[in-house]
């Protein structure tokens, strides 16, 4: 996988301090050391502020992954197409708890 990094703007706020693949280590006032884990699982030190990156993900935000455990699953009891029909038989909706997707 490739990732682009480009510098920007001097005096803006360095993107990596909102990134949840950063890791923002302080030594002193003024001296920190950024190391970035987007790509690889050997950190990178980023050595120059970042304004633009094609791995950012917002600190703290939720995965597809784990928004996808988290789903209830919704299906009807016959697989067809669901609309509202002249005449049409009732159908049963079936709602599953996240739990019960892992039983299956």
């Amino acid at each position: 996988m490739r990732v682009k990094i480009h510098g920007g703007t001097l005096g803006s706020e360095n993107m990596c301090h909102s990134c949840d693949e950063a890791i923002v280590k302080n030594k002193g006032l003024s001296c920190e050391r950024i190391f970035c884990y987007a790509a690889t699982t050997n950190p990178v030190l980023v050595r120059e502020p970042v304004f633009q990156c094609s791995m950012w993900s917002l600190k703290g935000s939720t995965s597809l992954k784990q928004m996808e455990d988290a789903a209830w699953l919704i299906s009807t009891s016959r697989p067809r197409r669901v609309g509202f029909a002249p005449g049409a038989s009732p159908l049963e909706v079936v709602i599953r708890a996240p739990k019960e997707k892992e039983d299956e």
